[in-house]
């Protein structure tokens, strides 16, 4: 991980809506998403991991979102999501969780489970 900001992208669309249809799945989302700087190497340690595109438009937005993976996998990413789309409808309301840094720590398993599930 690295301090890069985070960057932001605002573009405000000429059209009062900026899907041609209601599918959840688009043909092409690329004009949503931030671009790549040009001629970027893909991993030199400072590119952001996480690059945000808000498209405005009369009746719709869009959020673009290039998340890295090692952000975290699917599941985190959703979390984000939803605490981005909860913040964005009610900019007061608190966030759902709190972030926490703790580590667990499981107790190792005693001898009948590792004879159970062991292969």
């Amino acid at each position: 991980l690295n301090s890069s900001p985070v960057p932001l992208d605002i573009q405000v669309a000429p059209m009062p809506r900026l899907f041609p249809n209601d599918w959840v799945v688009q043909d092409d989302i690329t004009r949503f998403l931030s671009p790549s700087p040009r001629n970027a190497p893909l991993a030199d340690g400072n590119m952001p991991l996480l690059r945000l595109k808000l498209t405005l438009a009369d009746a719709e937005t869009a959020l673009g979102v290039s998340w890295n993976h090692s952000l975290g996998d699917a599941s985190v990413l959703l979390r984000f999501m939803q605490t981005l789309c909860m913040l964005y409808r009610e900019p007061d309301a608190p966030p759902p969780w709190q972030p926490t840094l703790d580590k667990f720590d499981f107790a190792a398993p005693d001898s009948h489970q590792i004879q159970e599930y062991l292969p």
